[in-house]
């Protein structure tokens, strides 16, 4: 594996009416004997918590922006409302959002101090006990509900959140395509109105559960912005390589927002819930394991293999459940 380098990847590539730069970094790897080179994003300050966004957050919130005045010519109601809902994230209740589905690391790896914490080494052991083992898709997304602990809320809490939804984007879709930041003031000032109003006082539990909910789905919006930039940048990151097909594969696994259509429901699945696996720990640790990175590379170089899948899709479990415990154990020895 060689060193990593840092890139700037200019938007205009993608087409003259787009602007900015986003950084990227890189280095050639091997995976499944196919040598490559790995693109990604840093995630140091990518989501903007605690109001200091990196230059690639602003600059993904305004391709997307850009995007979809572009090409949504019908001016969809639900592009605007990724975009709000996506540029709300320094705001939130980031901590919390935790308690929904967790995303953060853990620690590094030199502060693991017990060999059932996560760290590539544990990870291994585990993986190659289960190397073959396989599950579906359906199952991995209710399986890893319950590795991170997701949390059930009441009708009432349901009929809260849609009344709190509705109050957050009254009136402001239909403005976004005119004037996106005068759209985006109004959101905020909603936003902060209740924070500001119950969200840092005692009490008023349902409301804050309604906030931390919003907050997560903050991140996931924001994940749909990130997997709309790579969609568009994938094609020009192929120039070059010596195996496009299997460098296309690989990153559109890595950092698209996986929906899957199921047989006999309307609605797709969402792999990881709103997020990208390659931006979630758990992902990011397999390729740093022996049978992890095996099992990604074999996934990536036969698409349509159901069995590659599956076993792929059983690691990713192994490792969110590893990932779940590491913090729970990181959690009581803070407390």
């Amino acid at each position: 594996m060689s060193r990593i380098q840092t890139i700037e990847f200019n938007l205009s590539q993608i087409g003259d009416q787009f602007s900015g730069m986003i950084e990227l970094m890189s280095r050639r790897t091997t995976l499944a004997d196919q040598p490559f080179k790995q693109f990604w994003v840093s995630k140091q300050g990518l989501f903007g918590t605690r109001r200091k966004p990196s230059g690639n957050h602003a600059a993904i919130l305004d391709f997307y922006n850009q995007l979809c005045v572009d090409r949504n010519k019908d001016r969809h109601e639900m592009s605007a409302k990724v975009h709000l809902m996506a540029s709300l994230l320094p705001l939130v209740r980031s901590n919390k959002a935790q308690n929904i589905f967790p995303d953060a690391s853990t620690f590094q790896p030199k502060e693991c101090l017990e060999p059932s914490e996560f760290n590539p080494e544990a990870l291994e052991v585990q993986l190659r006990k289960s190397k073959s083992a396989r599950i579906s898709v359906v199952d991995f997304c209710n399986r890893n509900r319950d590795a991170v602990d997701f949390p059930c809320f009441s009708a009432s809490t349901f009929e809260l959140y849609r009344e709190f939804e509705a109050e957050l984007f009254c009136d402001v879709p239909s403005r976004w395509y005119d004037d996106a930041p005068a759209a985006k003031v109004l959101v905020e000032q909603r936003w902060m109105r209740w924070c500001n109003g119950f969200g840092r006082r005692r009490g008023n539990k349902e409301k804050k559960d309604v906030l931390n909910i919003l907050s997560y789905e903050s991140k996931a919006a924001f994940t749909q912005c990130y997997s709309a930039l790579w969609v568009e940048m994938i094609p020009h990151l192929l120039v070059g390589q010596e195996n496009p097909d299997f460098c296309r594969q690989f990153h559109s696994l890595w950092h698209l927002d996986h929906r899957i259509p199921v047989p006999g429901s309307e609605r797709p699945v969402n792999l990881l819930h709103g997020l990208a696996l390659g931006l979630h720990p758990s992902f990011g640790m397999l390729l740093t394991t022996e049978t992890g990175s095996r099992l990604v590379g074999e996934t990536v170089a036969t698409p349509t293999n159901i069995e590659a899948q599956e076993r792929f899709l059983h690691a990713g479990l192994v490792s969110l459940f590893l990932y779940a415990a590491a913090r729970q154990f990181r959690s009581r020895r803070i407390s």
